[in-house]
């Protein structure tokens, strides 16, 4: 038979077990809207060198000064500092892709020939840069 004090310690127990549960879903809710946030800022940053409104250089700039990876500069400005073929996809700049580049290719290998399902509309570069209201 239990103790009333056991009773006590077991109930605490569960009671800590879920408010590390609604903590931990709290903290996962957090960091989902700070990535979507983050997705759009980029998005919109995007959008502003597709339509001229900003300038790629300076773009190149930040990122070379942000990015600390090796692999990450190689993603975004590729090998020779202008840019990757991706990032020139999206932003509309002129690429040198001369076909059956890894560029070009998704993270499966299979061709990157449609927007992924989370991608915010318009990088696609089909549509027109939203109008913007200042």
């Amino acid at each position: 038979m239990t103790t009333k004090l056991e009773e006590l310690k077991a109930k605490r127990d569960q009671l800590n077990a879920r408010i590390q549960k609604a903590e931990a879903r709290a903290k996962a809710a957090e960091k989902k809207l700070e990535d979507r946030v983050k997705v759009l800022v980029g998005a919109a940053v995007l959008s502003e060198v597709r339509s001229g409104g900003l300038s790629d250089a300076h773009v190149r700039a930040i990122m070379r000064a942000f990015l600390a990876r090796e692999s990450e500069v190689l993603a975004v400005l590729g090998e020779d500092g202008t840019g990757s073929e991706t990032y020139k996809r999206l932003t509309g700049l002129p690429s040198g892709l001369s076909g059956g580049s890894e560029a070009a290719q998704d993270d499966d290998g299979g061709a990157d020939t449609k927007p992924h399902p989370d991608q915010p509309s318009g990088l696609s570069g089909d549509s027109e840069a939203p109008e913007k209201t200042l």
